[in-house]
């Protein structure tokens, strides 16, 4: 590949990258608008199942339905981190703001970087350690309001320490795909992925719905979760 080649293709990647964190970043203003209609489990379990339920017809058609046990572990895994991801920002958004966790959700390259430095033994280089470091000053200064004495004495609320641990989660997600992925359309693994998620949700879902009745929930929630499942899951993904 020429280098102009090389310029265009990493453009381009940027720009995807730019396009898939600008639709992320929506999920958080959404969860909080139907963060209290739903269980935070009830509500991940939907919005995965959806999700699922519109790449179904993809995958099947193009790629068929077969999977290995070995495959279907490793995508449980990188699952298994997006439903605790989800799960806590439901639930911290009834504690603390959409700011407070999107600017939390900046932590996670950083996090991700060390996760991938053990797990694929990928080099940290300079610069991009410099970039780490200035994001995670940024939104330290953010959350604690550029207080030194909240930073000394951690005063955090609930809300966020529950995202953070999402976002430890989340963190994790990267490097797993990157170890578990075998040059599988991405489609493929984000239909097994999704549908993993919802199995490792399925019996708390069960005992959540059991207690409520889903036609008294307004329609504008149902909505927002159909716009979460296709826009901020299956297009991002």
């Amino acid at each position: 590949m020429s280098r102009i080649g090389k310029y265009r293709a990493n453009i381009r990647v940027h720009l995807l990258l730019l396009f898939s964190t600008t639709l992320v970043s929506t999920s958080f203003i959404v969860a909080e608008t139907i963060a209290d209609a739903l269980d935070p489990l009830a509500l991940t379990f939907i919005r995965f199942l959806v999700a699922a339920l519109i790449l179904l017809p993809i995958v099947a058609t193009r790629h068929g339905l077969k999977i290995s046990l070995t495959s279907f572990f490793g995508y449980a895994l990188i699952s298994g981190c997006l439903v605790l991801f989800f799960w806590a920002m439901f639930l911290s958004l009834r504690y603390t703001t959409p700011l407070n966790i999107s600017v939390l959700f900046t932590l996670v390259p950083a996090i991700s970087a060390m996760f991938a430095a053990v797990i694929n033994r990928e080099r940290i280089g300079f610069h991009l350690l410099c970039a780490l470091g200035i994001g995670l000053a940024g939104a330290v200064w953010v959350i604690f309001e550029g207080d030194p004495d909240m930073f000394t004495h951690m005063v955090w609320n609930r809300g966020d320490l529950i995202f953070l641990g999402g976002c430890l989660a989340m963190a994790l997600y990267t490097p797993l795909i990157k170890r578990v992925h075998r040059d599988e359309p991405m489609e493929v693994m984000t239909f097994w992925v999704l549908i993993s998620g919802c199995i490792w949700m399925l019996p708390g879902t069960i005992q959540t719905l059991s207690s409520i009745s889903l036609s008294t929930i307004d329609l504008s929630v149902w909505l927002w979760i159909a716009y979460l499942a296709m826009f901020s899951t299956v297009i991002s993904f």
